[in-house]
């Protein structure tokens, strides 16, 4: 498995959910959300937080349909990764956020955030959900498991 932090974006048109990995690959951590304009607006301070997390690859929350179909929303995202990896001049992936909302608010229930609450730690939620699916996907490749403490079980 290869070393170094992963960034993880929820898009969107004027929040960003943000999340990091610790060098390793093994942990998400969610990161304040960003509030912009527009999402060209949101290229360069974006950039700052990969830079200063020394990110060395970013995943981006890519929104397919529920039968798995990329559509106009898919495109936009893909044309504004490719502008951010230009920018970056780093790899950029994408992971299936399908329900990674949902998931979010979900989690946001259960802790008992009430709904006027919730706008950026949603969005910074499910960037944390994205990248935890997407290093487990990464596991599951690489045939590395998470290591379990004697307390998971």
């Amino acid at each position: 498995m290869s070393e170094g932090r992963i960034l993880t974006i929820d898009y969107g048109r004027k929040r960003f959910g943000l999340a990091v990995s610790d060098p390793l690959g093994i942990a998400a951590h969610g990161l304040p959300t960003l509030a912009v304009d527009s999402p060209e607006e949101a290229l360069e301070p974006i950039a700052k937080v990969a830079r200063e997390k020394e990110a060395t690859l970013v995943v981006i929350g890519l929104p397919v349909s529920l039968d798995g179909e990329e559509r106009t929303a898919a495109k936009e995202v893909r044309s504004w990764g490719g502008r951010l990896a230009a920018l970056l001049k780093l790899p950029v992936a994408y992971e299936d956020e399908r329900l990674t909302t949902a998931q979010a608010d979900w989690v946001l229930d259960e802790i008992g955030t009430k709904r006027r609450k919730r706008t950026g730690q949603r969005d910074r939620i499910a960037a944390q959900i994205i990248l935890e699916g997407y290093l487990e996907k990464r596991r599951q490749k690489t045939g590395v498991r998470r290591q379990e403490s004697e307390e998971d079980g």
